[in-house]
């Protein structure tokens, strides 16, 4: 997976989320976005098929809030990373 970030807020001292995006190594159209609130904590994982938001998780730290983007499991046609 290769990530990049972005931020909402215009220099880092005012900077309330941060946004990260990962995207597959292999061609997909599948990637995940992960916002994350420095204010409260707050996490958010979004899956996304192309523009089409497929799959949302939340929790109260990057922890929970993976536990539960995991629980969704792979879309019917998202290709599983074989690993041996």
């Amino acid at each position: 997976m290769r990530r990049t970030t972005s931020t909402r807020a215009p220099s880092q001292r005012t900077q309330t989320i941060r946004r990260m995006r990962y995207y597959p190594r292999d061609p997909s159209p599948f990637w995940v976005e992960v916002v994350s609130s420095k204010v409260d904590g707050h996490i958010e994982a979004r899956k996304y098929r192309g523009e089409e938001l497929i799959c949302q998780a939340t929790g109260p730290d990057f922890r929970k809030a993976m536990i539960h983007a995991t629980i969704a499991g792979l879309a019917e046609d998202e290709p599983a990373d074989k690993r041996t």
